[in-house]
């Protein structure tokens, strides 16, 4: 066992403080005036909103400004809440802390995300109170102890906090970068030409053709240049282990082309390619993902292009494209531009799961340059995305490298190895592995 720091002692979460579990609420209760009902989703900030409770409350369930919150069931985490005063819902603790509060939140703010960790792929999270209770700490036993150690702590933060700011400007910057080269080159923008767009106008539906086109360019809706066919249903009973393989939304990668990871890979028999032709997939074909559960991604209407050693069946759930009026690198270019995704925003029908039908793809207008045009076009953006993927890759490396650091920074402070100097990001750093 480590030895611990002069004036520190081993404990438990559960002797630090007066852990009070929320009030259960039941929707009946639910009101649109009186005290905020603090739930899960108010301290993560995945909802803003809340509902309310116009009864009457016991003190020990109300949250002021200041009080440390603890969820412990589905999402685990620690709060200072710093919002209205409220009624706490059930699954959050409300802590009366017999130790420095700020200490306590990064304290939990460690054990919280270890319990997270070892729990990672079993689906919600829940920690019994018992468990909860008996996780081992160890704390300095002075209080003016403990808040020099947050007040160094919070030091290394706010600088750690800087820099995941810049990476985070960055990958915004980023994905701007990358809609900004997709649309100006498919419509025909260059260095000598600005694109002219009325002001306000929606990229989707019968206007699109309002933005003018450089000559020898034309809008074309999608069912006059090309074709849509749906794929069909292989039930999970006509998986085999060996065969061709079937395409489904999973193997459809957000940079356009096909994965094929094992575990996310089925396979049919091999006579299927015989027997089901009409669903074959060949190079060049552009294939869609016709079903999601929500658009806050670009799931829905995903598109890819199969390659020569992407053999495979056409799935119920995706679409497959073809066209001879454009090469298959532009068609691409323009499925995955903003030009697109404005087209399936429109037809978001406010249901939980989100469909499309290729009778709306065949809606969809879409600039048809020359072929010529189409792969210089084509090519030019490939060469600016693959700099856009570098400048990706830098940043997600930038934040693993941050999450690595937040951890260990918790772990030197927690164990009273910060002193305040320079040299303890040098020890962080070690710790890390970075």
């Amino acid at each position: 066992m480590t030895d611990l720091p002069n004036g520190w002692r081993r404990t438990d979460l559960g002797s630090l403080g007066l852990y009070i579990n929320g009030r259960g609420f039941k929707k009946s209760e639910w009101r649109d005036h009186g005290r905020p009902i603090i739930r899960i989703q108010n301290l993560t900030g995945s909802s803003l909103a809340f509902n309310h409770f116009d009864g009457d409350a016991d003190e020990r369930h109300i949250a002021r400004a200041g009080d440390l919150l603890v969820s412990w069931a589905a999402t685990l985490g620690a709060y200072i809440w710093k919002g209205p005063e409220g009624v706490v819902n059930q699954h959050i603790f409300k802590v009366d802390s017999n130790i420095d509060k700020k200490f306590h939140k990064y304290l939990l703010d460690f054990k919280l995300e270890e319990l997270m960790r070892q729990t990672h792929g079993s689906g919600m999270v829940h920690i019994t109170r018992g468990k909860f209770d008996s996780v081992p700490v160890s704390v300095p036993q002075c209080l003016d102890e403990q808040r020099r150690i947050v007040e160094i702590l919070e030091d290394h933060l706010s600088r750690l906090a800087a820099a995941e700011s810049d990476s985070s400007v960055a990958q915004t910057k980023t994905a701007q970068w990358q809609r900004s080269i997709m649309l100006r080159a498919i419509l025909g923008g260059s260095a000598d030409r600005e694109l002219s767009m009325p002001t306000g106008l929606e990229l989707a539906g019968p206007l699109a053709p309002d933005i003018p086109l450089p000559s020898g360019w034309r809008w074309s809706k999608w069912r006059d240049i090309g074709s849509s066919k749906n794929g069909t249903l292989f039930p999970s009973s006509d998986y085999s282990d060996e065969g061709i393989r079937l395409l489904r939304p999973g193997n459809m990668g957000a940079d356009g082309s096909l994965t094929w990871y094992p575990k996310a890979t089925r396979r049919l028999p091999v006579s299927y390619a015989t027997s089901h032709v009409s669903m074959l997939l060949a190079a060049d074909d552009l294939v869609m993902n016709l079903t999601a559960q929500s658009l806050k991604d670009d799931f829905l209407g995903r598109v890819c292009l199969v390659g020569p050693q992407d053999s495979s069946l056409l799935n119920q759930r995706i679409a497959r494209l073809r066209t001879s009026e454009l090469v298959p690198g532009f068609a691409l270019l323009v499925f995955r531009s903003p030009l697109f995704r404005e087209h399936v925003k429109a037809l978001n029908t406010g249901s939980l799961i989100q469909h499309m039908f290729t009778k709306q793809i065949n809606e969809f207008w879409l600039p048809v340059p020359p072929k010529d045009v189409q792969a210089a076009v084509a090519a030019f953006v490939a060469d600016r995305l693959a700099v856009a993927v570098r400048m990706t890759d830098a940043v997600d490396t930038m934040r693993t490298r941050s999450a690595a650091l937040h951890r260990s920074l918790l772990a030197a402070a927690l164990s009273g190895r910060l002193t305040g100097r320079r040299v303890d990001m040098d020890l962080v750093e070690e710790m890390a592995g970075v």
